[in-house]
This record gives C-alpha cells, sequence and structure tokens, in this order.
C-alpha cells in the first residue's frame, strides 16, 4: 500500500482518517505488511494489499479455499507482533492459494 494514500483514506464504517498502526515491513514509498487504524477497528495491509472489509467475503463454495475472515484475523495477530514469517507459515497452512499470489 503506498504510504501517501494512508492519510487519505476514510474508514467506511466510521468515516474517521485513517494511521499508521505498526509497519512490519515497509519502505519509504510503501507499507508492505503492517497494520492501520481508525476510530473503529485496526486493518492488516498483507503483502501491500489493504484488508477493509469487516464482511465474511463473497461466502460460497470459495470460502472455504480463501477463508478472508480468518486472513484478516490472523494478520492482525500476527502483524500486531511484527511477526511477518509467522503469517507466512500461517498462511501456507490454512490459505495455501493465498499464500501462492504472495511475491
Amino acid at each position: 500500500m503506498e504510504r501517501h494514500l494512508v492519510d487519505r483514506l476514510r474508514c467506511p464504517y466510521c468515516l474517521g482518517g485513517f494511521s499508521v498502526d505498526r509497519e512490519a515491513e515497509a519502505d519509504d514509498r510503501r507499507i508492505r505488511w503492517g497494520l492501520i487504524r481508525c476510530g473503529c477497528f485496526t486493518f492488516p495491509i498483507v503483502d501491500g494489499v489493504l484488508l477493509l472489509s469487516l464482511a465474511k467475503g463473497y461466502g460460497g463454495s470459495e470460502e472455504a479455499l480463501q477463508p478472508y475472515t480468518a486472513i484478516q484475523v490472523a494478520a492482525i495477530e500476527f502483524l500486531g507482533q511484527g511477526d511477518v514469517a509467522g503469517l507466512r507459515r500461517w498462511l501456507a497452512r490454512h490459505a495455501p492459494l493465498v499464500a501462492q499470489l504472495i511475491d
């Protein structure tokens, strides 16, 4: 996620602004793994992608292959500790299709 976008985004739930909560892996331009926070929730950034939805995802048969909610919770837990390697291991075990898309 481009660093300069964090200040421009508004939370779709509380309409508050975002701030960077934790940078697990980042450079001057981009947050690759980390957390951003608004007034209502902390959202993970996984491999540069902001997981902004609080919804279960689309449901249906693909939910078993790509468990969005579980990925979001695991990302918040691991990235809150700065443990990118632990999140990568979790993804490889519980969401192998997602893990293959990273990098």
